[in-house]
């Protein structure tokens, strides 16, 4: 399965492939976790989808606050994590 993450920075959404490749890709988040499988794809929060074969790792700082370490890492520096209200949601796809 490929790793794959989609990030939206600005007015772009982007696509960072297991190779570590990113690309611009011409939709809006909104759109395109509708077309995407919900059994392979999240959308963690407001600016990220990850496949579920691109989390090494969950880290919970506490019950509201969740992160998650993925690979291939977005070209964003930033930590990635889970917005609170997808906490649980999200949890229980990983674990499926």
């Amino acid at each position: 399965m490929t790793q794959l993450i989609f990030f939206a920075s600005g007015k772009y959404l982007f696509l960072t492939t297991k190779d570590h490749q990113t690309y611009i890709y011409d939709d809006t988040i909104k759109d395109i976790i509708q077309k995407l499988n919900p059994e392979i794809f999240f959308k963690i929060n407001r600016k990220f989808i990850v496949n579920k074969n691109a989390v090494t790792e969950i880290i919970k700082h506490s019950s509201q606050k969740v992160e998650l370490k993925l690979s291939p890492e977005p070209e964003v520096s930033t930590d990635v994590f889970i917005s609170k209200p997808q906490i649980a949601e999200c949890l229980g796809w990983l674990n499926s």
